[in-house]
């Protein structure tokens, strides 16, 4: 090596002294521990790319969760009232039964348009066999109300032969509802007989 390499050399090792003076220093002191070198090094490509697009994400608060509003119960409709004692359930005039046959007198209209018309069965509390009119009676003098219907002396059959027409009585039904019943007329060719009914609420 030459004289005139000395001050080239003597500057690199000048330089090489303080560079490790400098190290020694920052390791020394914990300005920068290898940890945290190394944690940075293997952090910056993430925080270059950025894993969410660079944006910084909110932590979630916890504890505020609301809670679900409850849905507001429907209001109960209100039920419909009971009718009124005494008052019309179902009537009609000229009702025909032929002999063998027998209605329902609680059949409603909603549920029969003819009263549940058919061959007479211990289910039809008005049914005509053999010659007798079976159905809960008393026999008044003329057209009842509701409450001259009420109480005791109720038979459960009459010869359809005592019967005649005009014949007026007060009639219970299986369901313990009251009416009336006119008699109109019998045909005997037809074998049948005719009346008006009036069932009431109870």
């Amino acid at each position: 090596m030459g004289i005139r390499d000395w001050p080239r050399k003597r500057g690199f090792i000048i330089v090489s002294v303080l560079a490790s003076i400098i190290a020694i220093f920052v390791f020394t002191t914990g300005i920068v521990s290898i940890p945290d070198m190394l944690s940075r090094i293997q952090g910056a490509p993430e925080n270059a790319q950025g894993g969410n697009g660079g944006a910084e994400t909110s932590p979630s608060p916890t504890g505020m969760t609301p809670s679900p509003s409850a849905d507001p119960s429907p209001s109960e409709s209100a039920a419909p009232s009971p009718p009124e004692t005494g008052t019309i359930r179902r009537s009609e005039e000229g009702v025909t039964v032929f002999h063998g046959y027998g209605i329902d007198l609680d059949a409603s209209e909603e549920d029969s348009h003819d009263w549940r018309y058919g061959a007479g069965t211990f289910d039809h509390d008005f049914r005509w066999v053999v010659g007798v009119v079976s159905v809960e009676h008393k026999i008044v003098p003329s057209a009842p109300d509701p409450e001259s219907c009420l109480g005791t002396g109720y038979s459960s059959s009459i010869m359809q032969s005592d019967l005649p027409s005009d014949t007026v009585m007060c009639v219970k039904t299986s369901e313990g509802r009251f009416g009336r019943i006119t008699f109109t007329s019998r045909d005997p060719a037809a074998d049948s007989i005719t009346f008006d009914v009036v069932v009431w609420n109870n």
